[in-house]
């Protein structure tokens, strides 16, 4: 379990948000913040309230440039935190540089507020050069493991990929802090590290958007671009970061571009859920291609001509679509071993800390078990009969016969493991389809309810109010006015 999942997963809902603060160094990690900042936000969505927010700031309250050359906007400069903030310095490659003496300064005064400080990736170093780490355990990416060994007698160095010492974090970098911000950055980030480590420009970008002016991740956090949408060259491979507005961000403008550019003969891919982008351009008729599993269902409606599966991505011809999150990360890989060898691409994997390289032929979601966090092979076989037959359900009797079991021992075992029962372990499932529907499509309230398995509206509408505390209809209606997702 990474470090944002970790103290995501033992929060409970709070009075009020819990405040993250980010103090972005020069030439930091674009991936390493970009996996943080997602972990919240994502956590925000699912649980429908604001139990985070964030703040971005940088030593002079200044825009700051990552060591991808992208550069981001932050709210201020170095200010007073509280006690109950959580501090996460995020560090990069000319670490030593960035920690700078007002930093440093900063650093000490604001630990004595006693709030939660984290230093990602590299910016262990930046905690431990204000003393912060003295007697205590830590880590630091591996590449600079024997530096801080040589500097920092008084820290004890592990290899975790991350360590909680106290109310002291340091992670590893890479994927170890952990879906728009998180796709495109790993993407970026996976080819910023195959230059480096070559010691060659392998590869070159630019970042694009409809008008060429600066575009706002779903995070709230805005990124510059160098240029609007312009012709593109038979060579380029052009990816369109997708989000959750992806059908409002597929405007016409858009979508015309991309028809107009496709026949050039570029490499087109959609990350995220901007395969529905390139499917709405009519880019992927006839071929394979996923989205993100939330999206499987709207999309499949939509878009009958297009091959859907569950894979974390597909490569059809010159299309390309990824699943999201850090799927964009296999991508490259793959890409990079395509192109320059398997050795290249297992290095960059290394300075990502990713040590379990996916391919096209794995799913996107956690098996099972794992998902419920429990390894007992008849929960298992009943929870995936009830998430194939969301449409027509099927009856907890039938359920428990399928398994050689009893009614009353499926009862037990669901109680046992999961602290419901199998009737209402079935209705979360179905309401959680619903909710995706009713956010990501067109469909009716009534065939959304017919779809996950409701005979009348108003049972659907009481069943969902009980769970979501309000009903279909607004949940539609507030779609607009969401926390940013």
């Amino acid at each position: 379990m990474d470090i944002i999942d970790q103290l995501v997963g033992t929060i409970e809902a709070p009075a009020k948000p819990r405040r993250f603060v980010f103090v972005l160094l020069e030439d930091f990690t674009m991936l390493c913040f970009s996996a943080a900042v997602e972990s919240l936000r994502i956590a925000n969505r699912m649980s429908g309230r604001e139990l985070y927010t964030w703040t971005l700031m940088s030593e002079h309250g200044t825009p700051v440039r990552c060591c991808a050359g992208i550069e981001f906007v932050v709210e201020d400069e170095l200010i007073e935190v509280l006690r109950d903030d959580t501090v996460m310095v995020c560090g990069g490659v000319s670490i030593k540089s960035a920690s700078s003496k007002k930093i440093v300064n900063w650093l000490r005064r604001e630990s004595r507020r006693g709030p939660l400080m984290a230093g990602l990736c590299t910016a262990g170093y930046t905690l431990a050069k204000a003393g912060l780490l003295d007697g205590k355990r830590a880590t630091i990416h591996w590449e600079n493991q024997d530096s801080f060994i040589e500097e920092f007698e008084d820290v004890e160095l592990t290899k975790s990929v991350f360590v909680v010492d106290g109310n002291r974090i340091t992670t590893a970098g890479g994927t170890s802090s952990i879906d728009l911000m998180l796709s495109f950055s790993a993407a970026v980030e996976s080819l910023r590290i195959a230059n480096r480590m070559s010691g060659r420009e392998l590869y070159t970008w630019t970042l694009m958007s409809e008008h060429g002016t600066p575009v706002r991740c779903c995070a709230g956090i805005e990124f510059v671009v160098e240029d609007e949408l312009i012709e593109v060259l038979r060579d380029d491979t052009v990816m369109v970061c997708g989000g959750v507005s992806i059908k409002s961000a597929s405007s016409k403008k858009i979508v015309n571009w991309l028809r107009r550019e496709s026949r050039r003969g570029p490499l087109m891919a959609g990350l995220c859920t901007a395969g529905y982008t390139l499917a709405k351009a009519g880019l992927l008729d006839g071929k394979r291609a996923t989205i993100h599993w939330e999206n499987q269902d709207s999309f499949i409606e939509e878009f009958e001509d297009v091959e859907l599966t569950k894979s974390v991505f597909v490569v059809d011809g010159n299309r390309i679509t990824t699943a999201g999150g850090t799927s964009s990360i296999d991508l490259m890989l793959k890409l990079i071993a395509q192109d320059h060898g398997e050795d290249l691409a297992n290095a960059v994997a290394d300075q990502l800390i990713y040590s379990s390289i996916r391919t096209d032929q794995d799913t996107q979601r956690l098996s099972i078990p794992t998902r419920i966090g429990v390894r007992h092979p008849k929960l298992s076989q009943v929870i995936q009969q009830m998430e194939l037959n969301i449409e027509e359900p099927i009856s907890p009797s039938l359920l428990a016969r399928d398994v050689n079991m009893s009614t009353r021992q499926l009862e037990r075992l669901f109680r046992r493991y999961l602290n419901r029962s199998p009737k209402r372990y079935y209705m979360e499932l179905r309401l959680q389809k619903a909710r995706n529907l009713l956010m990501q499509t067109d469909m009716s309230v009534i065939n959304v309810a017919l779809a996950c398995g409701f005979a009348s509206p108003s049972h659907f509408s009481k069943c969902y109010r009980a769970h979501y505390d309000t009903t279909p209809y607004r949940e539609r209606g507030a779609q607009s006015s969401r926390l940013p997702y």
